[in-house]
């Protein structure tokens, strides 16, 4: 028999104009204390001055209050970089570390706070105990949930750089806030992308191994709302966008953390950080690779999952003719419009890599375990020759 383990330690604070309600919880949680803002290139400097502006003095009269900001590099995210960050903010005695921005602004906030919380831990999975040091997490886009979960992803220094995933209850944020106000200010691409990447996250932990009743309503919600989104806008961002946006995306990433990820994500997760530290970016962003892969790995799972699929196509309103295997090919043929709508390209080379590196990429993502949670069992060489096709 199999148990599902759900980690839902953090306050969630959700809503137009919620950053404001951020000063009197950082006083509250911190006690007046050194506040560390952790920001990364998903970061604009409007966004980031929307955060100063609303953080709180200890007293009336006192100066402004204290706090130091950190940029997330590339190299930052390994437990070696990340250790020595936490011995610095534990001799300054800061207690609060406000992560603004994407992934990697969330994921240096939860892990340097772990290792506060146990200095010398060299494994995260063993993160099960929070410390003095609040996390509060303002996403400046939808995405990964990575503001919400508690999982940390760092890149091992290696031959071929790979990620690693780690999960514990320790590395919950305590506090995050979707404001949706923030998000607007997010370029349209960007944001739609990371809605993208939702997508196939809920998609993904729909089908999982790991899946169950719980993560399928998380899943087929969040699929419901990212997968009816229609527009692509120019100059701003329409209130109905960024909520459908922003639920869907919080959604699929409690879905996906309870079910694993699937081949399309731990694809994208390899390519992302082997492209990031070795190739200068190369490879492009993990939202957008995500969508690209989505529907190449439904096409390779279309014998397990071609039910589920089809299911899928119900809840976007796609008719109900032929038999499910019919039905799940109008719901890959959806994702396939969907992307080519929000300018995902359609063909892998885009990307910047080579054909070779498809048969390579899949051998060291199932190496490294992030294939784990495919429905189908992965064959490096029939996922290979499906992903070849679209390259």
């Amino acid at each position: 028999m199999s148990f599902a383990q759900y980690i839902l330690n953090t306050h969630v604070i959700f809503g137009a104009g919620s950053i404001s309600a951020l000063a009197g919880i950082v006083k509250e949680s911190t006690d007046g204390g050194l506040v560390a803002i952790i920001t990364d290139d998903e970061t604009g400097g409007s966004q980031l001055d929307s955060l100063q502006q609303v953080l709180p003095t200890p007293v009336a009269d006192s100066k402004e209050f204290p706090r130091q900001i950190f940029k997330v590099l590339s190299d930052s995210l390994t437990i070696a970089s990340m250790t020595k960050l936490a011995a610095e903010l534990n001799e300054l005695g800061v207690r609060g570390l406000l992560a603004i921005g994407g992934d990697g602004a969330m994921y240096l906030a939860k892990g340097v706070a772990a290792m506060m919380a146990t200095p010398g831990i060299a494994n995260l999975n063993n993160a099960n105990q929070r410390g003095s040091t609040k996390v509060f997490c303002i996403p400046t886009s939808p995405g990964t949930g990575s503001e919400l979960v508690s999982e940390v992803i760092l890149n091992e220094v290696a031959e071929p750089t790979a990620p690693q995933v780690y999960r514990g209850a320790g590395l919950a944020p305590d506090w995050t806030f979707y404001d949706s106000k923030l998000i607007a200010n997010t370029p349209g691409n960007l944001l739609l992308e990371k809605a993208a990447a939702g997508l196939c996250q809920a998609i993904e932990a729909f089908v999982a191994v790991g899946s169950n009743e719980v993560t399928e309503a998380l899943a087929s919600n969040a699929a419901k709302s990212l997968g009816l989104m229609q527009t692509r806008p120019e100059g701003g961002h329409d209130q109905d966008l960024l909520s459908k946006a922003t639920n869907g995306t919080m959604l699929a990433a409690l879905a996906r953390q309870n079910a694993a990820y699937g081949a399309a994500q731990g694809l994208a997760l390899w390519f992302a950080a082997d492209g990031q530290n070795q190739q200068k970016g190369k490879y492009g962003k993990y939202a957008a690779l995500a969508a690209a892969l989505l529907p190449l790995v439904m096409r390779y799972n279309m014998p397990e999952s071609h039910e589920k699929y089809a299911m899928l196509a119900g809840i976007w309103g796609l008719g109900g003719r032929g038999d499910s295997v019919d039905q799940a090919a109008q719901a890959i043929r959806h994702i396939m419009n969907f992307n080519r709508r929000i300018g995902i390209p359609s063909q892998l080379r885009a990307f910047g890599f080579a054909k070779e590196a498809l048969g390579e990429a899949v051998a060291h993502a199932q190496r490294a375990g992030l294939l784990e949670g495919n429905p189908r069992p992965v064959n490096n060489g029939t996922l290979t020759a499906v992903l070849e096709e679209g390259w």
